[in-house]
């Protein structure tokens, strides 16, 4: 079974956890599956309410970041928050994610840590290996961590890959990881909405 987002999957936890106290006789899986259904159902209604709600592919939504660009947000597997921002004017495109572990970090402070990219062919170029990510506060004891990159080269990586990994440079484990299925269909949402809120052609010729 598969949980559409990080609020039905933490809910169907909960209920799961419930009918196993309560010893309910009826099948669990079937009123589970239906209240995730339902759940995803309404976040979809409030997104559509949302000014900045533009569209949805898979589980990436995307959003008006401002008059310069968009956002396209995801839940990592980790179930931290995830977002790319891209502003064509600038061929810049931020990634941030967030973290509720790494505790010794101080906020303000700038971390290098290595990005890779994987297709099913294997890993993609090494560009993106010692990449200096700074950090700030997020919600409750959430860091953030956030890296700005050449635009064009980086949309262009992501929607070839099929998973990314994001490691710590010192140490080589794990911070974060998410799946990158379907990207190529992401980016393009993503483009075309970031050349709508910016007012541009994206068949400038004075654009990257």
């Amino acid at each position: 079974m598969m949980f559409k987002s990080s609020i039905a999957f933490a809910t169907a936890l909960f209920l799961s956890s419930i009918c196993a106290a309560q010893g309910a006789e009826s099948d669990p899986i079937d009123a589970l599956t239906a209240k995730a259904d339902e759940i995803d159902r309404l976040a979809r209604e409030i997104e559509a309410e949302d000014p900045s709600f533009y569209g949805r592919f898979g589980d990436w939504t995307i959003r008006r970041d401002s008059n310069k660009g968009c956002a396209a947000s995801n839940t990592t597997d980790d179930l931290n928050h995830v977002s790319l921002r891209y502003y064509p004017l600038t061929n810049l495109a931020t990634l941030e994610f967030s973290n509720r572990i790494a505790t010794s970090i101080s906020v303000g402070s700038v971390v290098v840590l290595n990005l890779y990219l994987q297709s099913d062919e294997g890993l993609l170029d090494l560009t993106w290996r010692n990449t200096k990510f700074k950090t700030r506060s997020g919600y409750g004891s959430m860091i953030l961590f956030s890296a700005d990159f050449p635009a064009s080269k980086l949309l262009a990586n992501i929607s070839s890959s099929e998973l990314a990994g994001i490691f710590v440079n010192d140490t080589g484990k794990l911070l974060t990881r998410f799946t990158l299925s379907n990207s190529v269909d992401m980016i393009e949402l993503l483009r075309a909405c970031s050349f709508e809120v910016s007012e541009l052609n994206p068949n400038d010729p004075f654009l990257n």
